[in-house]
């Protein structure tokens, strides 16, 4: 079944469900790299149905793609979803939550994408320059087992928390150090090495030209880490590696060896993003580099 006959049939689904109970819709949202993302909103009929949480169907049909489940799995998965915020009330109190600074402070965290790829999203919301990326915040407003509600950080909101965008930012990355990030031999994941769900190698020794691969606990938007200088510093210190942006979500780092280019590897790099790399979920089409001399992460030359 194709992603739009997964969705058509999702829909046909809801709507026998919810009869007039609801309103069922898919609308698009505006995402990383100026694209745009199908979100599905069940509005109920009472009630205040102005607000209700957005539902990403592409996730779910990937996972429907695996023969893991049946279609009636997903409309069902769908509807308690939606079940997870009744009372309305809940929603309310989660944007009441979003409007209040000393609520969420602890609860923004800094999210890795390309500046020039993002000028109409960055024309609304709070970012800040670092190289040719550009970092914004997110706020997690909630999490379970069907991932993280969360809003990005607009200038109206900045406003209404009276702080400056330097606080915003600082309180972001001190934030980040609580999400749990990791380096582990690229290789050995890949072979599933660490199947007892930990990430990382005890006491793991750099090797030349190998890959090693870098994101947080949730594996979302763990591309942070460039941000994450301690983190570097304790992992990489005075060894110089090349830096792949594999997605939003973790980097590759390669401990430099002598005949290695930027070059060859941003190549790679559009090769890959072009072939394997949703377009919401690309970071850059160039490499960057830890520099073991300064210690901070640059644009490779």
């Amino acid at each position: 079944m194709r992603y739009q006959e997964f969705v058509d049939s999702i829909l046909v689904g809801l709507r026998e469900f919810y009869q007039d109970d609801a309103v069922i819709s898919i609308n698009t949202v505006l995402c990383n790299n100026n694209g745009f993302r199908e979100a599905l909103h069940i509005r109920y009929t009472e009630g205040d149905s102005k607000i209700c949480p957005s539902i990403y169907l592409d996730s779910l049909y990937e996972e429907y793609e695996e023969g893991i489940h049946d279609l009636e799995h997903y409309i069902d998965t769908v509807v308690q979803m939606r079940k997870d915020y009744e009372p309305d009330n809940i929603i309310k109190d989660n944007v009441r939550k979003l409007m209040d600074w000393n609520s969420i402070k602890h609860e923004v965290y800094p999210v890795l994408v390309s500046q020039e790829a993002n000028d109409q999203f960055l024309d609304h919301h709070v970012y800040t320059s670092f190289l040719d990326l550009a970092v914004i915040y997110e706020v997690r407003v909630a999490e379970d087992k069907n991932g993280i509600a969360s809003s990005k950080v607009t200038y109206g909101m900045l406003n209404l928390y009276g702080i400056s965008k330097a606080e915003l930012h600082q309180q972001a990355l001190e934030n980040m150090k609580k999400d749990g990030y990791s380096m582990g031999d690229l290789m050995y994941q890949m072979l599933g090495f660490f199947a007892d769900g930990t990430d990382e190698e005890e006491d793991i020794e750099l090797e030349a030209g190998k890959m090693y691969i870098l994101s947080n606990k949730s594996k979302r938007h763990g591309a942070a880490c460039l941000l994450y200088e301690d983190f570097l510093k304790e992992k990489f210190g005075n060894r110089t590696a090349f830096i792949i942006p594999s997605s939003i979500h973790e980097t590759l780092f390669i401990p430099v060896i002598e005949g290695m280019t930027s070059d060859e590897l941003n190549a790679m790099i559009c090769q890959v993003n072009e072939a394997e790399v949703r377009a919401c979920e690309r970071l850059s089409n160039h490499c960057y580099i830890w520099d073991g001399n300064e210690q901070k992460v640059k644009m490779a030359a």
